[in-house]
């Protein structure tokens, strides 16, 4: 079903107005502050990374970019 599971965390509870933005090949998108997200994506390469946002939304920290692929398989396999 090309699910893809994207989890983080943190070793201290996030500030007030802090909150994780999660970048899926380039394009933001919400996500909780905590926990994970599954993702509905299409076969081949995906960069995923998530980035800490003061209430400012000022970049507070990044995590390293993740790149992976999803593989399809053929219905004659």
């Amino acid at each position: 079903a090309n699910q893809v599971t994207v989890n983080w965390g943190s070793a201290e509870p996030l500030g007030e107005g802090m909150r994780v933005v999660l970048y899926v090949n380039g394009e933001a998108q919400d996500a909780p502050n905590s926990g994970g997200v599954t993702l509905q994506l299409d076969r081949g390469e995906h960069q995923v990374y998530a980035v800490l946002r003061d209430a400012g939304n000022r970049r507070i920290a990044a995590t390293d970019t993740v790149t992976f692929f999803v593989k399809q398989h053929s219905v004659n396999f």
